[in-house]
């Protein structure tokens, strides 16, 4: 990665910090903005609702053609542990979690990134994990 590439990297976790630091977290260069969304609920309808909820009183609008966030069930970085998560942003938003306790904590993580300009969501590219220590 070149230097204007660490700058990039670099200026994006200073602008999207997370409290407290996760297990393991890499930021991409870039940031996703987007004004309509969609859910695939997955095996966790309680928190993609709540997600959804929280991204319409950011006065976004639900539709299928708007950034995905996708709720998936699985053990995430070989940790049979049942709050652990996995979060991804890029051209898609996934959670990944054994449990609806997990997939709640990554709700809560990616509620602490997003930002709001003007009438846009936006959020960094990230790929992280999480666990209780």
């Amino acid at each position: 990665m070149g230097c204007s590439d660490r700058q990039k990297v670099d200026s994006i976790a200073k602008t999207y910090p997370i409290i407290p630091s996760p297990t393991k977290i890499v930021y991409g260069q870039k940031e996703i903005v987007f004004h309509r969304f969609s859910v695939d609920r997955g095996d966790f309808k309680t928190e993609a609702s709540k997600l959804m909820d929280f991204l319409k009183s950011e006065t976004l609008e639900e539709d299928t053609k708007g950034l995905k966030f996708k709720f998936r069930k699985g053990i995430v970085d070989g940790e049979n542990n049942t709050e652990a998560y996995q979060l991804d942003i890029d051209s898609t938003v996934t959670i990944i979690a054994q449990t609806a306790k997990g997939a709640f904590y990554g709700v809560q993580t990616l509620k602490q990134l997003f930002r709001k300009r003007k009438d846009q969501g936006v959020l960094p590219e990230v790929h992280l994990f999480d666990r209780p220590v």
